[in-house]
């Protein structure tokens, strides 16, 4: 219990480990949600998250009970799941209408929905080896971001419901492969690699990383980062130019794109946990009785993680 409130989550058994999730738009009239979730054997499914109010033992205490049932799955048109690997990505417009799902086949499909039931269009190949990410890159969904294994960032044109062939190669693959990927504007997008580094590029130029941070254990120069890949990007609540990463060594970083100098930006806060953190779910802005702060919540090994984060400490925090 929370106060006078419970919440009882009614969990929903996937076929294999999720591997991706994402919001489908905004919530519906009838207090659901619906979530793409992947999983590791490649099936593609929607989901809806029903949420139920209700009175327990005449106490006054409230139960809030989410129940996720499954609506629709996505398959191939040989009935096979629609990834031949693990599902790893979702992009998806903040209307909800135009989903694209990625994974670790390289492959990239563009889901509709038509009443009870899922279509799939195979958009193509968009990487040799694994598609880690995916995300659109304007707010009309004519184009799209891949992070992949061995192809690196790649901006692709859809035309007529079909990617077009041609790639706009923003950053090679080099040595470590980029995972993750979100969108700045309009124009820059960031990226994280495997190797923990963090770079900045723009699509209108793409000849090297505008801006880049990485951890280093100099003796004289210092600095705390990742030391392995990228989990997670995501808007910190702080504006347009406020970021969180996290990675599999259990770190999470926020940084500020606006303090950016000559080719390097600098972590606002930093903080590590014991255990790998898989995913960066939300960041929510929590009024206290005397003071409001902001609140990280992420997926790590065991559960959940969530930790305070002061929006005016100058120093690294740690939770």
């Amino acid at each position: 219990y929370n106060g006078a409130r419970a919440h009882l989550p009614l969990s929903y058994k996937a076929h294999g480990d999720i591997t991706s999730l994402e919001f489908c738009g905004s919530q519906r009239e009838d207090a659901s949600m619906r979530l793409w979730a992947g999983t590791s054997t490649g099936v593609v499914s929607l989901l809806s998250a029903q949420r139920y109010d209700f009175e327990s033992d005449g106490q006054g205490r409230h139960l809030e009970a989410w129940q996720v049932s499954l609506l629709a799955t996505a398959e191939s048109k040989a009935k096979a799941p629609l990834h031949s690997l693990a599902a790893t990505a979702f992009a998806v417009l903040p209307s909800g209408h135009q989903v694209l799902s990625a994974g670790e086949d390289g492959h990239v499909w563009a889901l509709s929905i038509a009443s009870s039931s899922l279509s799939a269009t195979a958009m193509g190949r968009a990487d040799g080896v694994a598609v880690y990410d995916i995300k659109f890159a304007n707010s009309t969904g004519e184009n799209y971001i891949t992070a992949g294994a061995a192809g690196g960032l790649k901006l692709w044109s859809l035309r007529g419901g079909h990617a077009n062939g041609q790639a706009l190669c923003i950053a090679p693959c080099s040595n470590c492969p980029w995972t993750r990927v979100e969108m700045v504007d309009q124009h820059q997008v960031l990226a994280g690699n495997d190797a923990g580094l963090l770079a900045l590029f723009d699509m209108r130029a793409p000849k090297g990383a505008l801006a880049q941070y990485a951890a280093s254990s100099d003796a004289y120069h210092a600095r705390p980062g990742h030391a392995g890949a990228i989990t997670a990007l995501c808007r910190g609540p702080g504006g347009r130019q406020d970021f969180l990463s996290s990675a599999q060594d259990g770190s999470v970083m926020r940084f500020d794109l606006n303090q950016a100098g000559s080719q390097a930006f600098r972590p606002v806060q930093w903080f590590a946990s014991s255990q790998a953190v898989n995913d960066l779910a939300a960041t929510c802005l929590f009024r206290g009785l005397r003071h409001q702060s902001e609140m990280v919540v992420g997926a790590s090994d065991t559960g959940l993680l969530i930790s305070g984060l002061p929006p005016s400490a100058p120093t690294p925090y740690s939770p």
